[in-house]
């Protein structure tokens, strides 16, 4: 097996793609790292300080979390308002594996709920379920995602407060990271997108999206696939597991 990955993970403290990279690296991949947006922590209000101590340190309340991300960044933002997360009574919702895994090493817990599709209409769903009309769900939340979760839990009569905790940012490649991946043979040469806002930052920014029409475009999932078509492009191959696992999966060719 042999071939180039080129990631689209965003930059920052909380991108979490180092894991990703080294597992592709052992599977005999050169990866790229082609990262079109920047994860950007937004200021909490003052008057949602106390929303946040009650959410994290109540059981009458769940925190549910759609991304890795999301739970680096309230972590950093409970630090800084002198919240320790590992003693939290909240109960604990996560979309997909990779957030659970990342619950675990903030809260040092289980989560109480994860949805093993990272989809959050299906996670959504779940948690509908779950409460059955009953109780407190906090959001923490990016600023630029599919505001699709909490309408859902809504209306099943659940109190949802969103709290947007971070942003995504568009950022241009460099001379060096355009003239890299245009270097790139086309065969065996593989775009990976893990999320919709992804696509269009890299597609909006690359000066020379020909060439990216001629790489095989893998997805991670549906939502994303959508995103891939309406840009202009082909979806090569989408993973059956919409997980980073299933992205190396689907890679190898299983």
């Amino acid at each position: 097996m042999a071939g180039t990955v080129i990631l689209t993970r965003p930059k920052g403290p909380y991108a979490g793609d180092q894991g990703l990279s080294q597992r592709l690296a052992a599977e005999g991949f050169s990866v790229v790292n082609l990262s079109p947006l920047c994860v950007e922590e937004r200021e909490v209000r003052p008057e949602d300080h106390e929303l946040i101590r009650a959410a994290a340190q109540s059981s009458d309340w769940w925190i549910a979390f759609l991304s890795p991300t999301a739970v680096y960044v309230f972590r950093d933002q409970c630090v800084r308002l002198g919240i320790e997360l590992s003693a939290s009574t909240s109960r604990l919702a996560a979309q997909g594996a990779g957030t659970s895994e990342a619950v675990r090493e903030i809260f040092h817990r289980e989560v109480d709920l994860e949805s093993p599709i990272a989809l959050a209409e299906v996670f959504a769903d779940q948690l509908v379920h779950r409460l059955g009309g009953r109780g407190h769900v906090l959001v923490p939340q990016s600023a630029d995602g599919r505001d699709v979760f909490a309408p859902i839990v809504q209306r099943s009569g659940v109190e949802v407060v969103r709290l947007s905790t971070y942003g995504l940012v568009t950022v241009p490649p460099s001379e060096h990271d355009i003239a890299a991946i245009r270097a790139l043979g086309v065969e065996d040469c593989y775009l990976v997108f893990m999320s919709p806002s992804a696509v269009r930052a890299t597609v909006e920014t690359f000066p020379d999206p020909q060439h990216l029409k001629c790489l095989r475009v893998v997805s991670i999932g549906p939502v994303t696939s959508k995103a891939i078509r309406d840009a202009g492009l082909k979806v090569f191959a989408e993973a059956k597991e919409h997980t980073e696992s299933g992205i190396v999966e689907c890679l190898r060719g299983e």
